[in-house]
């Protein structure tokens, strides 16, 4: 929960978790874009634009001659990818306490995916003890990047 000037207002002013993480991460990121990466002298980042708010939500899905007006839904996507190329293996790393997405969509989705059965064994699912940002455990952060050397040192061959 976090502070709002008007508590009937439609939408939050903040976002609490954003707030606590995302001064570290920008200088981060800003520290290996222009120290590392020796980019963007000169340059101003924006770190968080409303972007969102005027996007395009039309989805061209594959087999289709023109671009779906619905919600976008890239698991079409996906699962052609996998139908395609047939090597293609997807693991999704999900947190058990979510409040930004939803716990279950993950599996909702691939289970829905309408893939042939020899292709379902391809999909992994991990879960961690954390959100959606697992990362910002440090013990889902161990396991994650753990289970991630796992994944590509299996499927990189």
């Amino acid at each position: 929960m976090g502070p709002t000037v008007d508590p009937l207002a439609e939408e939050a002013e903040d976002d609490p978790q954003s707030n606590a993480i995302s001064a570290a991460y920008t200088a981060a990121f800003l520290d290996w874009y222009h120290e590392g990466l020796k980019f963007g002298d000169g340059k101003t980042y924006v770190v968080s634009a409303e972007a969102w708010k005027t996007w395009d939500f039309k989805h061209k899905i594959p087999g289709l001659p023109f671009p779906s007006p619905a919600l976008t839904n890239t698991g079409v996507d996906l699962a052609h990818a996998m139908a395609v190329n047939r090597n293609l293996r997807v693991r999704l790393l999900n947190g058990y306490f979510l409040l930004a997405t939803p716990f279950f969509a993950s599996e909702y989705m691939m289970g829905h995916l309408g893939l042939d059965k020899s292709l379902q064994s391809h999909i992994e699912m991990k879960y961690y003890p954390a959100g959606h940002m697992m990362y910002v455990n440090e013990g889902s952060l161990k396991a994650m990047k753990a289970d991630l050397a796992d994944f590509l040192a299996r499927t990189s061959k």
